[in-house]
């Protein structure tokens, strides 16, 4: 049995906007939907941003991954060509697929994800964007007046309705009666929940203290660098080799003495250092 994997997919941003206008956000969303339930791929969190994507997802194969994100580029690019008479949209853009190889480095990832917005100066808090899948989680799932479930539909009709051939008839998705998919109904809200410790406060905070300009700076250089598992690898091989013990025993001094050499050695930045060793990334930076 294949093992389950976590990735963090991005485009690169574009000088234009992907969006015209409201109906473009929803198609980009039913057009994710429907890749992730074609190619079996777990969407956890995303966020359409102006001029680039994010998505956090689960899949058993890195190959089906890099497919959703193309399979999304191409149909969404088709579909602003027809709609806009326009270019395709995602073309010659950039993708990234990093795969993301703790829960800890996830928790930050989604909280990065979500924190585009704030960021970008389009919102005061990543809850008022509508754009990205924040308020999907802590919440009761309620399905709106007209929503039906995907089942209900004709398989035809359901092709026609979402503009596609895969056969949408056995999701669990239920569909708005302006034609659009409900996203609390293909994300994985639970498990998204879970890895906050099944609280919207812990969730919050993650996102208001996530390091914006550290979680840049590993995806543009992810190629180039150790991922959280090498480096807990590499400090639980230091741990062993200094003091003859596990590393989650070691106090707070025997940590930081680590510090310097998974910098410098091994070029770790201070944000990892700080999910590997918990520290908070300031002192990080001190030592």
């Amino acid at each position: 049995e294949k093992k389950t994997k976590l990735f963090h997919i991005s485009t690169k941003g574009k000088e234009s906007s992907l969006y015209i206008n409201e109906q473009d956000y929803n198609k980009a969303i039913n057009i994710c939907a429907v890749a992730a339930y074609a190619l079996k791929i777990d969407i956890l969190t995303y966020c359409m941003m102006s001029n680039h994507v994010h998505f956090a997802v689960c899949s058993t194969s890195k190959d089906n991954v890099t497919r959703f994100i193309q399979r999304f580029k191409i149909t969404y690019s088709r579909y602003f060509n027809v709609e806009h008479q326009s270019e395709e949209i995602f073309r010659n853009i950039e993708i990234s697929v990093k795969e993301i190889d703790s829960i800890q480095y996830l928790r930050h990832c989604i909280a990065y994800i979500m924190r585009n917005p704030v960021e970008a100066g389009i919102t005061g808090n990543a809850d008022q964007y509508r754009w990205s899948s924040y308020n999907c989680y802590f919440n009761r799932f309620t399905p709106p007046a007209g929503a039906k479930p995907a089942s209900s539909f004709p398989k035809k009709r359901l092709k026609e309705l979402l503009g596609t051939h895969t056969d949408m008839t056995g999701s669990k998705i239920y569909i708005s009666k302006d034609g659009n998919i409900i996203p609390e109904t293909f994300i994985n809200r639970k498990l998204v929940e879970k890895i906050y410790d099944n609280s919207r406060e812990v969730m919050s905070r993650f996102i208001a203290r996530i390091n914006y300009a550290a979680m840049e700076y590993e995806l543009a250089y992810s190629g180039h660098t150790f991922q959280d598992s090498e480096i807990m690898n590499i400090a639980s091989a230091l741990s062993q080799k200094w003091y003859n013990k596990n590393l989650s025993i070691l106090d707070a001094k025997e940590r930081i003495k680590m510090i310097k050499i998974l910098k410098i050695k091994y070029k770790a930045n201070a944000y990892q250092i700080s999910r590997v060793l918990g520290f908070e990334r300031k002192m990080v930076e001190e030592t």
